[in-house]
């Protein structure tokens, strides 16, 4: 009786909360001439299509009664392009992209149902517009190896498959223990999937990095991570940025929620322009 209650109530208010994050998300919103603010350029379009810059920072805000916040800033934080949002409910969270200009919601993510029932991370992002293949991050037959991994605190935390149009494009991979940092790795031959193209030919094109350097928000330090991406890359921009986001949600989850790992930690290091990585071990309370 009691699991059924659970499910019951549950759904209903898993639908609130999914609908709640997702309101002016489809249903022809964003309209045809929207021109998506603080968009890149890359080979495959304009703004309209990487919708998100090709670098910048990714900025811890402060917690509200809707959910958790990563600000989206341009390359040396110099304006506020967008923020992401991260609402909870009882099943699964949801994600949500909007710019700053208007408010409008661009991007959603959403975990999938085995990762719902399965235990593992399996996640897509989408445009709310509904245009071009959605993605996928999924641990697959990684799972075993990304516990072994972390239970011998190896550097590498994790190894995901990057999905799109069924086709297996990319691999995603994290490093957990130290600095914290996600790689996206690719076949230098985009017209092949990651099983055709010999592995030794991967390139990087994508990645994000904690950073040493905290960004002050009236006076408060707030971690922050810096993204790059290639003009180069078969990915838009938007779905690099969102993977990297998950990842960036969940460090700062188990971060918070273990009050004493991290607190001297290794959110130590940050490619500076012109400047070698430099370490910095003045962060002695990150989340008090």
């Amino acid at each position: 009786m009691c699991l059924v209650v659970y499910i019951l109530f549950g759904s209903i208010a898993q639908f609130v909360c999914f609908h709640w994050a997702t309101i002016k998300c489809g249903g022809g919103s964003p309209d045809e001439d929207y021109h998506f603010p603080g968009g890149g350029t890359s080979l495959l379009g304009g703004a309209s299509v990487n919708l998100m810059p090709e670098n910048g920072w990714l900025v811890e805000q402060d917690h509200t009664i809707w959910g958790m916040k990563f600000g989206v800033l341009s390359k040396g934080g110099a304006s506020n392009i967008g923020v992401w949002y991260r609402v909870g409910g009882p099943f699964f969270s949801t994600y949500t992209y909007q710019d700053t200009e208007n408010s409008q919601p661009t991007v959603y993510m959403r975990a999938s149902v085995q990762s719902i029932l399965g235990g593992y991370v399996d996640d897509y992002a989408m445009r709310c517009d509904g245009k071009g293949d959605p993605i996928r991050v999924s641990e697959g037959n990684n799972w075993f190896m990304n516990r072994i991994r972390h239970l011998f605190v190896m550097n590498q935390g994790a190894t995901f498959h990057v999905w799109s149009g069924g086709k297996r494009i990319a691999t995603a991979e994290e490093t957990f223990h130290g600095i914290k940092s996600i790689t996206f790795k690719g076949c230098g031959d985009w017209n092949k999937t990651t099983e055709q193209c010999n592995s030794k030919n991967d390139v990087k094109f994508a990645s994000a990095t904690i950073g040493a350097y905290p960004y002050t928000i009236e006076g408060v330090d707030h971690i922050r991570w810096t993204f790059t991406n290639s003009p180069k890359q078969q990915i838009p921009y938007y779905q690099t940025s969102a993977m990297a986001t998950l990842y960036a949600f969940r460090i700062w989850s188990t971060t918070s929620s273990a009050a004493t790992i991290n607190k001297k930690t290794a959110f130590l290091a940050e490619e500076k322009e012109g400047e070698d990585t430099k370490s910095n071990n003045w962060i002695e309370e990150l989340h008090e």
